[in-house]
């Protein structure tokens, strides 16, 4: 017992001491036994009431615990354990570490929270699915549709005859430009503007506004070249920009393509409606080749004027889906989209597929130019033209008193002819400042180039403002006579090495700076189209002709520089390799 009391009595030295004694005292402390239960069952009073006075005497030699009975008096006493911290625990130099450890952790989460709530947001951009993407699609464009028929029916009560506002002007010039023809075109026109609930002679008025205004302003413009001619000065390109006007809050509206489509699309009309078959209609007189990324020929050209006629000036979507043109895959119109451009960037595929929109203006323009040169140097076909409106049975109209056509006659009374000579704007429906910016050559690659064919009424001189050489025109003219299928015929040829022509296209100054190296290269390329024209024409007849207009196929269409005709390209393979048989047989001589 004396050893017991020693054990208790001695402190402990050492923090695992300390942890073993809690643990212990701890488990003891919360055991389940029924001494509590006891204490709280034990009634004091009665145990005061009852309770006898005894005195004892102690022995001599008692012991220092009092016994056995003495201890066992302490079972059912409540003892009160006190509080006790880690502070009173844990020694002091090492409560200070601990502290300063959770204090720093406790300033980084602080920090944390801080650095969290004063950073710039940012939307977290849902996950783009096609499904979704097409869902919200529908709903744009249903939310439109009840907005279009909540205004029709508010604009129902209106007055039909009511001047038109901003936005109907816009929408009728853009109808107008589309479609070009009041007389045989107005439900078309009207439907497209959403003017059928407008009064229809308002709508003439308003439409005979702009072109009235169109062809004040083109007439002003040609009368000040004409006084610059007079007076000697050549007009500059500058000086022939496009005639652009505002009307009624309608911003930049081209005078020339006001005055200009109405005739050309009666044309047009009037050309295809008269075939037998529109899948024959070809325009052998467009000799100017279209370089796009699929083949792109003659029937083309002609499918892309019948569509035209059916659905309208810039209605490509239309003139895609319309399966008995067959230009569904000839149309990339999505080309410029973000997420298009995003793919391209994701894969190899890095060239943009062309034609796109821009392409068909381009072209569609260069075509209708050209036909409006054939048939305006034919009085027959152009009489045949101007009354088209009035033998077209499928749109005759009752009228009163004689309608008014909104739509300027081609006549050179009513239409003074275009004495400009460049290129015109791509996109006139971007109605953009500046018509003559286009460069020609290689720095329009992917796009045709074309020049507005004149007008045989209006034989006033005018100033050449064409950057080709004499020989390029020469050569031009020279493939005028072949038409465009000898040019069909000569893409065919070089089918095989298209890769190597599309490489020498790119050997320039600006992709080579150093001269060595671009000549080597340049070298190389000549080399390798020349073996295959001479390989491929190897005993064949009429060689050399044939050979000739070959290699100006090569100099008009992928030689960089434009000022070398096929002749000089000839020439020069000749040239190297003579040099190179010279040089093997020098070397077989000496060796």
């Amino acid at each position: 017992m004396q050893n017991k009391m020693a054990r208790v009595v001695a402190e402990p030295n050492s923090t695992d001491d300390i942890s073993r004694i809690l643990k212990r005292r701890g488990q003891k402390m919360f055991e389940q036994t029924d001494n509590q239960k006891k204490l709280e069952q034990l009634d004091i009073d009665s145990v005061l009431a009852n309770a006898e006075l005894h005195q004892t005497e102690e022995a001599e030699q008692i012991q220092a615990d009092g016994g056995e009975e003495f201890l066992k008096a302490f079972d059912f006493v409540d003892i009160k354990v006190d509080d006790l911290t880690w502070d009173d625990i844990i020694p002091k130099d090492q409560l200070e570490e601990i502290k300063a450890e959770e204090k720093r952790k406790d300033d980084d989460v602080y920090l944390a929270e801080v650095i969290e709530q004063n950073r710039p947001r940012k939307r977290h951009a849902p996950a783009e699915t096609p499904d979704s993407r097409e869902e919200r699609k529908a709903k744009r464009l249903a939310r439109a549709q009840v907005h279009i028929d909540d205004g029709e029916d508010e604009n129902s009560s209106l007055d039909p005859k009511r001047p038109l506002g901003e936005k109907e002007y816009r929408a009728l010039s853009r109808a107008f430009l589309r479609f070009g023809d009041m007389d045989d075109s107005e439900d078309l026109i009207l439907e497209d503007a959403r003017l059928q609930t407008r009064d229809r002679e308002t709508v003439r008025a308003a439409l005979r506004e702009i072109t009235e205004k169109a062809n004040s302003l083109v007439q002003e413009s040609l009368d000040q070249l004409d006084a610059m001619k007079q007076a000697g000065k050549n007009p500059t390109k500058k000086e022939q920009k496009a005639v652009l006007f505002d009307h009624h809050g309608v911003k930049r509206l081209n005078a020339w393509t006001i005055v200009e489509r109405p005739p050309d699309m009666r044309l047009i009309r009037s050309i295809t409606t008269a075939l037998p078959d529109f899948r024959t209609f070809r325009l052998p007189e467009a000799t100017k080749l279209a370089d796009y990324s699929c083949m792109w020929g003659a029937r083309e050209d002609g499918m892309l004027l019948v569509g035209i006629a059916r659905h309208g000036f810039g209605a490509w979507t239309q003139i895609r889906d319309d399966t008995e043109l067959g230009l569904g895959d000839k149309f990339f119109l999505e080309e410029h989209r973000v997420e298009r451009k995003t793919q391209r960037l994701q894969t190899d595929e890095k060239a943009t597929k062309s034609p796109g929109a821009v392409h068909l203006v381009r072209r569609a323009e260069y075509l209708m130019s050209v036909l409006r040169n054939k048939y305006n140097n034919n009085a027959t076909a152009r009489r045949a033209v101007d009354n088209h409106h009035r033998n077209n049975k499928r749109n005759t109209r009752v009228s009163g008193s004689g309608s008014v056509s909104a739509s300027p006659a081609p006549s050179s009374s009513r239409r003074p002819e275009n004495p400009r000579k460049g290129h015109r704007e791509a996109d006139r429906s971007r109605q953009r400042s500046h018509t003559h910016g286009g460069r020609e050559g290689s720095d329009r690659h992917h796009t045709p180039s074309h020049d507005r064919p004149r007008s045989g009424l209006d034989n006033r001189p005018r100033h050449r403002l064409s950057d080709a050489s004499n020989d390029d025109i020469r050569r031009r003219r020279g493939h005028e006579n072949g038409g465009s299928s000898k040019e069909d015929m000569a893409f065919m040829f070089f089918k095989p090495i298209v890769a190597t022509l599309k490489q020498v296209s790119m050997i320039t100054a600006k992709n080579y700076p150093n001269k060595n190296e671009r000549a080597q290269k340049l070298r190389l390329t000549l080399v390798k189209i020349g073996e295959f024209i001479r390989n491929t024409l190897d005993g064949q007849q009429s060689m050399p002709s044939l050979e000739v207009r070959l290699w100006d196929h090569v100099s008009l269409n992928y030689w960089p520089n434009k000022d070398a005709s096929g002749a000089k390209l000839q020439l020069m393979f000749n040239k190297v390799m003579e040099a190179s048989k010279a040089s093997k047989a020098s070397n077989g001589t000496s060796a």
